[in-house]
């Protein structure tokens, strides 16, 4: 079993010393039951992955295997049953397993990978790392593995060229992606148990839709930088978009979803730490205690009063953010 240690405050010569810190991802499997990863990045040495865990009472460390990684992503199917994925450091793709009592690795196929995009699990004897083993100009070639239950293989079922996907039961998930950068023609695909059947997404002909959230089979969410799509189990139409270049988006109902992201400016990404909120009409900012040029890498929502939000201040260290039904709260 993995050590868990608390969560200690820093005063000013500790934080000036300390490496800096990123999380990418967090899953909130109840208000008492709460992950998120990410990697502590080396000063002179090479990065180390970093595991946090909420209890209900505070924020705690997961000593994890001393490998060298960068965990990119998550995926529970129950408190017992957590994933987290990504590359180690030769770029291989990496991951772990949570079974209630301990991390340990899993091995996956000696593949070199440039990208590690997401890790998702629709069963106990299935599930998916997405990612990109190399670009050439604006084209990246697109890989997925393969989870059977027993091991991780290179994926022959037509999950190859999603960037994430999100499941609603093992027989009920859906997942996007696109063609090429400069052509994106971006799609769905919808997973019914046995195979994945692929759909054009409107209005994408010049975006890579990245992002997806389904709530059911008649609510699902996808995303890009500048465009909302929502699936009302008969088509896709186009949504409103919050003010802000989309980097994520989450959904706990029909007239509960969040988005997160930034300005563009001349192409690259301002200031990407601003949350929206759409409540059924209309996309609202709301505000966070984050400082400027900090991040908001991920959020994941139990409900209308419970969603979590994790990134980096300041390109320095961690933040965690809690939804409480009223305001974002920075809780480390």
């Amino acid at each position: 079993m993995l050590s868990l240690a608390p969560l200690a405050g820093a005063d000013a010569a500790s934080t000036q010393a300390r490496k800096p810190e990123y999380l990418n991802d967090v899953v909130a499997l109840a208000e008492n039951d709460v992950w998120a990863v990410g990697y502590l990045a080396g000063l002179s040495r090479p990065d180390k992955l970093w595991i946090r865990h909420f209890d209900g009472v505070a924020w705690q460390t997961v000593t994890p295997p001393p490998d060298v990684a960068r965990l990119e992503a998550l995926s529970a199917l129950g408190p017992d049953d957590v994933w987290a994925g990504g590359l180690d450091e030769h770029r291989h793709v990496y991951a772990l397993h949570w079974d209630g009592t301990g991390w340990a690795q899993v091995d996956t196929p000696d593949d070199f990978w440039l990208f590690a995009y997401d890790i998702d699990m629709l069963a106990p004897d299935l599930g998916y790392m997405l990612g990109a083993r190399d670009c050439s100009g604006s084209t990246c070639a697109p890989s997925a593995d393969r989870w059977d239950g027993a091991q991780w293989t290179p994926d022959d079922t037509g999950a190859v060229g999603l960037h994430s996907i999100d499941v609603i039961s093992s027989n009920d998930a859906w997942g996007v992606g696109w063609k090429s950068l400069d052509k994106p023609h971006s799609f769905a695909r919808h997973w019914d148990g046995e195979s994945w059947a692929q759909m054009t997404l409107p209005h994408t002909r010049s975006t890579g839709v990245r992002y997806v959230s389904a709530v059911s089979n008649k609510d699902v969410w996808a995303a890009s930088q500048s465009v909302v799509l929502h699936w009302d189990g008969t088509e896709w139409t186009k949504m409103p978009r919050p003010r802000m270049a989309v980097q994520g988006i989450d959904a706990a109902g029909p007239s509960d979803v969040w988005a997160f992201g930034g300005k563009l400016k001349h192409g690259t990404l301002d200031d990407p730490h601003k949350i929206a909120h759409w409540d059924g009409t209309a996309w609202t900012t709301v505000a966070t205690p984050l400082p400027k040029s900090s991040t908001i890498t991920a959020v994941n929502a139990l409900g209308s009063d419970s969603a979590w939000a994790v990134g980096n201040v300041q390109d320095h260290e961690e933040a965690i953010l809690r939804w409480d039904g009223a305001q974002w709260i920075r809780v480390n």
